[in-house]
């Protein structure tokens, strides 16, 4: 699985960002050790997690670019949502650990000062995450990436809970040395935050929620002011890896043709596809009538009600042994049916009306018809 990172900008604002971490994680550990901050310290191991899901992003991300195949026929945008739940848990596993050795450090009574070396060490990781955070969330907005996205929110929290580690260590310069492990345990909190929201949104695209209220409203709004629609029911939308999938029913005029028809719902995927940000695909079912509250099975079909109706042309007076159109209609539980006949060469006109009351009335008397209509093709 060969990763295209040169035409990739998702993998390469990861790679930066994993070579920012891996650096923040040395010169945290490092300055934690060496200039005695607990706060510190626990900012390491926030930068280490970060390390880790970087990791889970290049893989999951390359895995959500792949195109759609004969066994994903949706795409592979899955991964990159289940990357970012993992993203979530390992924050909140992170929060939790950080969380014991501060309190660990704060049930000890032991109190020790930082120093001043260890100020760098926290504004230079603030100012590395929040430029991370800024450009690393703008990409995954614009490549519709959950992963990306996720891993953005991972490096304000880091840049966050460095902002906390540097307010401890100065409050511990300024003679409050409980300040620096209060500081680890604000950093713990921070972090569990983000992994909470992290895997809430990650949750939610898994579990397939809908769009918000307000995408919604937008959306009936457009399919209703195509022209054609009469009205929009069983409005369904989610997404997979960042795209958003619409699956919706129209009502169209029964008297219309299916290609008209087909025509309506076709204009109403173009619409939304204009109006709705990364919609991946749009499924549109085309309904005669409402069908909400009730299903409408019809057990009489095509070939069944032809054997019926053709013989009765063809032995119909005045009408000429020629291919019939018919067309059928299913309608409020009713069969309705169109025929266009031809008249026999030299058919007077003024026989005509009875000719086409005694066909009429014929098929009328068929048991699953309930409404005929006789047309006739002077061609």
């Amino acid at each position: 699985m060969k990763l295209n990172i040169a035409n990739n900008p998702g993998m390469k604002i990861t790679l930066i960002g994993a070579g920012a971490n891996l650096f923040l994680v040395i010169i945290k550990f490092i300055g934690g050790t060496l200039g005695r901050s607990t706060a510190l310290l626990a900012d390491a191991f926030h930068s280490l997690s970060d390390l880790l899901n970087d990791g889970i992003v290049l893989f999951t991300h390359h895995i959500g670019r792949m195109p759609k195949d004969e066994n994903h026929p949706y795409g592979h945008g899955k991964a990159e949502t289940i990357g970012a739940t993992l993203i979530g848990v390992a924050i909140l596993i992170v929060s939790f650990h950080i969380a014991e050795d501060v309190l660990e450090v704060i049930l000890s009574d032991q109190r020790i000062t930082p120093n001043w070396a260890t100020t760098l060490v926290a504004l230079a990781s603030i100012a590395c995450k929040e430029t991370l955070f800024r450009y690393t969330r703008k990409i995954g907005k614009q490549v519709g990436s959950p992963a990306l996205i996720a891993n953005a929110f991972d490096h304000r929290s880091d840049a966050l809970s460095s902002f906390a580690t540097l307010i401890g260590i100065l409050g511990a310069l300024a003679g409050f040395p409980i300040f620096d492990p209060l500081a680890g345990g604000v950093v713990a909190l921070m972090i569990a935050r983000t992994g909470l929201e992290v895997l809430k949104h990650a949750l939610s695209e898994l579990m397939e929620t809908s769009l918000d209220r307000d995408t919604l409203d937008t959306i009936e709004s457009i399919i209703l002011e195509t022209p054609g629609v009469i009205h929009a029911h069983e409005i369904r939308t989610r997404k997979i890896g960042g795209k958003v999938m619409i699956d919706l029913h129209i009502m169209v005029s029964p008297k219309i043709s299916v290609t008209e028809g087909h025509n309506i719902g076709e204009h109403v995927r173009h619409r939304l596809k204009e109006a709705v940000d990364k919609v991946e695909d749009i499924l549109v079912h085309v309904d005669p009538e409402d069908d909400r509250y009730k299903e409408r099975l019809y057990p009489t079909r095509r070939k069944e009600l032809e054997q019926l109706i053709r013989p009765i042309i063809e032995q119909t007076p005045g009408i000429r042994n020629h291919p019939h159109q018919i067309r059928i209609h299913y309608f409020k539980e009713e069969v309705q049916v169109e025929i266009i006949v031809h008249l026999e060469p030299g058919q007077s006109l003024e026989h005509t009306p009875s000719i086409i009351a005694e066909l009429k009335n014929k098929i009328s008397e068929l048991d699953p018809i309930h409404e005929v209509k006789v047309l006739l093709n002077l061609e």
